[in-house]
């Protein structure tokens, strides 16, 4: 069974719309259906680890089930306009549906915390729920993963508790989903100390008024630093989105709008390696027989990009600062427009077709942004979106990868290229200063619009392309 259809969207989460006792349910029904599969909690921390990686992003919005936890959720929801079940705590939760695993035999093993407490966690829970079958336990200080892998394989659980705090839990069910003989995993972080012992809940009082986060401050007053840096960007994020949703006045033809088409668009600075990934992606899926068609801007052979083509030869100018801000974004959306209107992929997605594009709407967001100051910069991001799919009527992309590169590998990068194919750099590539700034304006685009980063380098090492290829065709719904 699959909840994904009843996902709503935060910040490119989907969570789910359910109450405690429809979690209750799920489990039960996630369990008795056969599919091995696992359940996350987010709050808000981990929504925002979500934004910063991918690799998370992808591991939270693979789970079966996306339950929200945590107030700061349940007011992003509201903000919204999303529908709300209620906020469903993974402590109780993990607690509620224990007698149901009495009732119907399922067998438990707990996994993570420190050495010792699993086991007093096992032991407390068994005391309090007669009959509870507890198959095995294991902390979440283990140095092999094979190791403790097998004994959990061993076990065979019909329910297994992840208990290794954000986000390492939810990258460790995902990527085991499948791999351990478990039929459902729930990540549920610190809760193990609480059904150890060891750590108290807040009293109802506290939790009635939708303090509990305010009372865990207090007791552990070192989480004031994550709270700080996650909570206020989270629900600022959350705002630009409303924003952004109330704003959007979508202008397009009647025939347009009947589509059931995908737009993905890989995006990137100048030398992050989009050419070389769009034709990989192109070619791979054309060899295993899935429908996708390409596109990529400027469009340079059509009579449209004649304009973009001049801009970019210095024709208007030698430095990318002498055609201001908006001016140059209207150039390069002329001609994304007169290509939609007459190009093969503008009738794939009229017709419920899949494309990926090669640059896009988001290249302006980075190249001219660029040119303006950075308090200006999400004015323009609003002005922008607007402008491209409200006002000119634009397919809006349905992910959007951003190739994420440090800027000073990317002119590294550039000045090879040139030299080693002959072809002249135009004012962008040639203005190192500029570059530098589109690499800031990209990062804050990517924030701002909640792009997918796709991170080109690890460890100060360039990923090597098949890597990147491959967490990009993944991420495709072919």
């Amino acid at each position: 069974m699959t909840f994904a259809e009843q996902r709503a969207d935060v910040l490119g989460v989907g969570l789910n719309n359910i109450t405690m006792s429809g979690a209750v349910e799920a489990v039960e029904t996630l369990i008795e259906s056969g599919e091995p599969g696992y359940i996350v909690t987010p709050n808000p921390e981990i929504i925002c680890f979500c934004r910063r990686d991918p690799r998370i992003m992808a591991a939270v919005n693979g789970a079966s089930l996306v339950i929200p936890d945590g107030i700061g959720v349940i007011y992003a929801l509201k903000i919204l306009r999303r529908p709300i079940g209620g906020r469903v705590p993974g402590v109780e939760l993990g607690e509620n549906i224990l007698p149901v695993a009495v009732q119907r035999g399922y067998r438990l093993f707990i996994f993570g915390g420190k050495p010792g407490v699993a086991e007093k966690a096992a032991q407390r829970l068994t005391e309090k729920f007669a009959g509870l079958q507890i198959c095995g336990t294991a902390d979440g200080y283990f140095s092999d993963d094979g190791a403790v892998s097998a004994q959990i394989s061993a076990a065979a659980p019909d329910l297994l508790f992840v208990c290794l705090g954000a986000p390492q839990q939810e990258l460790w069910m995902a990527a085991h989903v499948g791999r351990v003989n478990a039929r459902l995993m729930i990540g549920l972080g610190g809760s193990v100390d609480i059904y150890a012992g060891e750590v108290n809940r807040a009293p109802k009082f506290w939790r009635k008024l939708n303090l509990e986060w305010f009372y865990r401050l207090l007791c552990q007053p070192r989480r004031i630093g994550r709270l700080i840096s996650s909570l206020p960007s989270f629900l600022w994020a959350v705002c630009r989105q409303r924003r952004r949703e109330k704003n959007q006045h979508v202008q397009e033809d009647p025939k347009n709008m009947q589509s059931n088409g995908k737009l993905y668009v890989l995006e990137g600075i100048d030398g992050s390696g989009k050419s070389t990934q769009y034709d990989r992606l192109l070619a791979r899926a054309s060899s295993e027989g899935k429908p996708l068609t390409g596109t990529s801007f400027p469009n340079y052979d059509s009579p449209s990009g004649k304009l973009v083509s001049q801009y970019l030869s210095g024709a208007f100018g030698t430095h990318p600062g002498d055609v201001n801000a908006y001016a140059a974004a209207s150039i390069f959306a002329v001609d994304r427009y007169a290509s939609f209107k007459t190009d093969a992929w503008g009738r794939v997605w009229r017709t419920g077709g899949t494309v990926l594009s090669a640059r896009y709407t988001t290249s302006n967001a980075i190249h001219q942004a660029a040119k303006l100051p950075e308090a200006d910069w999400p004015a323009f991001f609003e002005w922008l979106e607007r402008y491209e799919f409200g006002d000119l009527a634009l397919p809006k992309p349905d992910a959007v990868f951003f190739l994420h590169i440090p800027a000073e590998t990317a002119l590294r990068l550039i000045a090879a290229r040139a030299e080693s194919t002959g072809v002249a750099r135009d004012i962008h590539e040639q203005d190192a200063a500029y570059l530098l700034r589109c690499s800031q304006a990209a990062e804050a685009a990517a924030r701002f619009y909640g792009w997918t980063c796709i991170p080109v380098t690890e460890g100060g090492r360039m990923r090597s392309v098949e890597a990147i290829h491959e967490t990009l065709y993944q991420m495709l719904d072919l």
